[in-house]
């Protein structure tokens, strides 16, 4: 999951303290600072569109527990929270969006169930493949 932030036309000072909000959300959503379970979440600056961002990138450990659904919760909570604490921010101006990359657990079971209804011999070609990538890596070939 990533959540795209970003400045928009802020002073410095207002750079950093929505960067010290934005390290918040990575807190509310991150398990080990007590967010939710399964959740691994970083803060990571880049630019987008010419201007400051950063993202809180979250990994879901634990996809059958926590789902997107949780993550949009918690980012909306914490939407409130800024709003309440500095005034109304217009969403648009800082979220750019929330969204999900990778595979999700359907998929994967999905993949399982296909590879094991079919000719085993997959497996051979799949461990073949494998086999001249690592020597191409390997090799330099």
């Amino acid at each position: 999951v990533r959540i795209a932030l970003s400045s928009s036309s802020c002073s410095t000072n207002d750079e950093l303290l929505l960067y010290k909000q934005i390290k918040s959300l990575t807190k509310k959503l991150r398990q080990r600072d007590g967010g939710l379970t399964g959740v691994e979440a970083l803060t990571l600056p880049y630019e987008s569109k010419d201007q400051k961002a950063w993202e809180v990138a979250c990994n879901l450990l634990c996809p059958h527990v926590v789902g997107m659904n949780d993550i949009e919760q918690v980012v909306e909570t914490w939407y409130q929270e800024l709003n309440a604490n500095f005034g109304t921010i217009a969403k648009d101006l800082i979220l750019e969006k929330v969204y999900r990359v990778g595979t999700t657990q359907e998929q994967c079971l999905e993949t399982i169930l296909k590879c094991t209804q079919e000719d085993p011999s997959w497996q051979r070609s799949h461990d073949a493949q494998v086999k001249t990538r690592f020597q191409n890596y390997l090799y330099h070939t």
